[in-house]
């Protein structure tokens, strides 16, 4: 469910701003964007994905009339399928006509639609859609389906209106049928990316060597010499690169060349440097890739680019056909390239060809913003001297690390218009509201800041232009700052990366979050550990509530320094192995600390925040992740523990092992006690000689009644047989309060194959859950195992299966009931159910 804010409105409310021509004061009626137009908030609204589009309609009329007014363009079923685009494109496998009519409705001006034809049903939307809107300039058509007879239907009937094409090889025949009819069409590209199917120069020629479509600019094929289809670009000559680049040379509008020459002969290097490279004053971008035999002819090609004189982008990539005998090149330079002065963006591979130092001497491109050099080179003070010399350069990427410098991206044009008023009908008395000066006057600071704060870190720096009010509101909901996150928790525009940044720059930063009230930062290197001062010492960060570090240095020496310095101030602490012992020593100063875990494939154990005398050395925990071992001298701690924390711990990760059967019920009464207890999570792993079923049996009649107040519960546990497993499954019923339930099985008798009985119905009394997994490991469970799965649990949102199964229709058409599962998400199955299917 879409989280909900309330809002306050106070219409008498003014802000006042500065005027720094005349010192005057600006005034900002009802505390609102009322300088901003229509067309500015529109445009604003529209980088926003199309989920949320829908979601927020129901914040006002205005909103509702004004979200999807820049969107005009429609992707349907893309072939994207990264987690951080799913929100960007239309997927109607799961969705009905009735649904996507409505969508089609909210959505007048679409001009553009993308569309990826992989099945019937994708068919059907893709005629819906030419039915619906009659104004589409481009038209964007993937081809993915096995059938022919599909692609054939919508070739024949729609070719004239399509744009751009991709096809792959089985579909050439049929894309041959109708070629009078594609008089539209001006892009069309290879659709096989594997390479088992491409497409051919030759194949947009008839076998009379007329051309089959006529209006293309932009055309994505392969060409080789060797087949005897020169003929096709009236070529006479026998040598094939030089005659090639002879033709193209004709192409006098191009302007953007990938060309891939994987032969090159002696005399077609000299061809290129002597004429073609003179022959393009128009390109702008410019890709080529191509073999070398000797080290003079790799040096004439990378001057005689020299000659293409407005050119933005150029990418050159050489790979040398004798790779024993060329190992090093010492008279290159960038030098021969200063003739491009419009160049923007440069990327040059030489593969394994070792380049000096001196390749970088007195660099200047004036306006070159990215730079990437793939070569045996080591990396020196001298050369990054020389790149940072560079005056526009933001991007630099070197081999295998990026120095990363502030990456910027093109920015969009955002027409403004403040002069006109809006007139939209109010539907009860049937009126005229006027909302003056075109723009979000009902909309206050708080809105605006909380629509913003959607933005990532990149972004909010790059739209700080805008205006002063942007500037002013764009950076107030900010108030979480993460600092050298790992690459796998979140994206790299939604932390910031201090390795490559001054201390003077890092503090400016930190001027424009006023707000930020919590920190999030990994240590590993003496400059994160000087960044992470600067935080403790600058007066924006007074006001922090949590301060989350994890510690991954190789030193242990810098864990020491900022334990002992600022151990006092850290709410949240994640530690390794080689910092514990460290960790121990300033005990006494951790007053504020809430949370402790390790990581790493290392866990703490309980014994670990214990004085040798059974006293705590942190006492204000909320969270904690360790291991227990059931040793005699192990009592005392858990007993210590759990008197301490009773009424105080919300969150437990806790693995028990090498214990007795008896040692097992004792810990797990122990547990009980924790009566503030939110979420737990209990690994039992007991020994093959200790038998399970006193546990498992204590589990399931005491343990799952004593948690009326848990919310969150996750089980990992073995067990000896399939009554076992069933007793455990269905006693889960009896922790009714739960809205997530994590739950995995292990089997000690290898013997056990299957289970027929297990039913989602054991679960029926949970009807507070949210989030099911369960995994049964090789277990093989019947598919009667999800029926009924939507009257059992009501308000499942997400549901995670693993188990030998083979998934079938009724188990789709089971698990698509559930009501609440595809409320926000139109791809229910894809998106909100993963099914392991461990069938071999």
């Amino acid at each position: 469910m879409a989280n909900t804010y309330r809002l306050r409105s106070d219409a008498k409310r003014v802000k006042m701003s500065s005027n720094d021509k005349n010192g005057t004061q600006e005034e900002y009626p009802k505390n609102s964007f009322d300088r901003f137009g229509d067309d500015l908030c529109e445009e604003l609204l529209s980088y926003l994905s199309l989920k949320e589009s829908f979601r927020y309609e129901c914040l006002s009329k205005q909103w509702r009339r004004s979200i999807h007014q820049k969107r005009d363009k429609l992707v349907v079923n893309s072939w994207r399928l990264w987690c951080h685009l799913k929100d960007h494109y239309l997927d109607v496998k799961h969705m009905n006509d009735k649904t996507l009519e409505t969508v089609i409705q909210k959505l007048p001006n679409i001009t553009g639609i993308e569309i990826t034809v992989k099945s019937e049903a994708t068919e059907r939307v893709f005629e819906v859609l030419m039915k619906s809107y009659k104004h589409l300039k481009t038209i964007h058509v993937r081809f993915r389906s096995r059938d022919e007879t599909q692609t054939d239907r919508l070739l024949r009937t729609y070719g004239s209106r399509m744009t751009r094409m991709d096809i792959q090889g089985r579909e050439l025949h049929v894309f041959k049928r109708y070629t009078n009819s594609y008089t539209k069409l001006t892009q069309l590209y290879n659709g096989d990316t594997s390479g088992f199917s491409r497409v051919y120069l030759k194949d947009i020629f008839s076998d009379n060597n007329e051309l089959l479509v006529k209006w293309l600019t932009e055309y994505n094929c392969n060409y080789n010499g060797q087949q005897n289809d020169l003929k096709l670009l009236k070529l006479k000559d026998a040598v094939r690169n030089i005659e090639v680049m002879k033709q193209l040379s004709q192409l006098k509008a191009l302007r953007e060349l990938r060309h891939h020459m994987f032969v090159v002969e002696d005399n077609g290097i000299d061809e290129f440097c002597k004429e073609f490279a003179k022959q393009w004053p128009q390109l702008k971008r410019c890709y080529f890739e191509m073999s070398f035999r000797t080290i003079p002819g790799i040096r004439r090609v990378i001057e005689s680019v020299n000659g293409m004189r407005g050119l933005r982008r150029l990418r050159l990539s050489f790979s040398s056909r004798d790779q024993r005998s060329h190992k090093s090149i010492d008279d290159l330079s960038l030098n021969s390239l200063s003739g491009l002065k419009r160049l923007q963006h440069l990327w040059i591979d030489f593969r394994d060809l070792s380049v000096n130092e001196r390749f970088f001497a007195d660099t200047y491109f004036p306006r070159l913003q990215a730079f990437r050099l793939s070569a045996q080179l080591k990396m020196s003070a001298g050369i990054k001297e020389s790149v940072e010399r560079v005056p526009k350069l933001v991007s630099f990427k070197f081999d295998d690390y990026t120095p990363r410098y502030m990456a910027t991206t093109a920015r969009k044009s955002i027409p403004q218009n403040t002069s006109n008023a809006k007139i939209a009908s109010n539907d009860k008395n049937d009126t005229q509201e006027e909302y003056s000066k075109n723009s979000f006057d009902r909309f206050g600071d708080d809105l605006h800041r909380e629509m913003l704060s959607y933005l990532s870190f990149r972004d909010c720096f790059r739209f700080e232009c805008v205006s002063k009010q942007w500037r002013r509101s764009i950076h107030q909901k900010q108030h979480k700052l993460v600092i050298n996150a790992l690459l796998s928790e979140m994206s790299a525009d939604h932390y910031l990366d201090v390795n490559r940044m001054d201390r003077q720059t890092f503090e400016s930063v930190l001027k424009k979050l006023p707000n930020i009230t919590r920190i999030e930062i990994t240590v590993k290197s003496s400059a994160t550990e000087r960044v992470f001062e600067v935080l403790m010492n600058s007066n924006e960060c007074k006001d922090l509530n949590t301060i989350h570090v994890r510690f991954w240095p190789k030193d242990t020496k810098i864990a020491d320094r900022l334990l002992r310095t600022y151990g006092s101030r850290m709410t949240e602490i994640v530690i390794s192995r080689p910092v514990l012992n460290v960790f121990k020593q300033y005990n006494n100063s951790y007053t504020t600390l809430t949370q402790l875990s390790a990581y790493g494939g290392f866990r703490m154990e309980l014994s670990d925040i214990f004085y040798d005398y059974y006293e705590l050395l942190v006492k204000g925990l909320t969270g904690f992740e360790c291991n227990y071992y059931g040793y005699h001298n192990h009592t005392n701690h858990l007993k210590a523990f759990v008197d301490h924390y009773g009424n105080s711990l919300k969150t437990l990760d806790i693995c028990l092992n090498a214990m007795t059967s008896e040692r097992y019920i004792d810990v797990m009464k122990l547990f009980c006690e924790l009566k503030a207890l939110r979420e737990l999570t209990l690994r039992i792993h007991p020994p093959v000689p200790v038998e399970s079923a006193p546990v498992v049996d204590y589990h399931c009649k005491e343990f799952v009644k004593q948690w009326p107040q848990l919310k969150r519960y996750q089980l990992q546990i073995s067990y000896q047989t399939i009554p076992q497993l069933r007793q455990l499954f269905e006693s889960m019923n009896g922790m009714k309060g739960l809205r997530q339930l994590r739950l995995s099985f292990s089997s000690r008798d290898n013997s056990l194959k299957s289970c027929d009985e297990l039913s989602l119905k054991s679960l029926s009394a949970l009807k507070r859950l949210q989030h099911l997994a369960v995994d049964f490991g090789d277990l093989v469970v019947n598919e009667k195992f999800f029926d009924d799965i939507d009257t059992h649990l009501p308000r499942l949102l997400s549901l995670r299966f693993s188990a030998q199964l083979e998934i079938s229709a009724g188990i789709k058409e089971s698990v698509e009931r559930l009501p609440k599962l595809g409320q926000h998400v139109t791809n229910t199955w894809i998106s909100q159910v993963v099914i392991n299917s461990n069938t071999k």
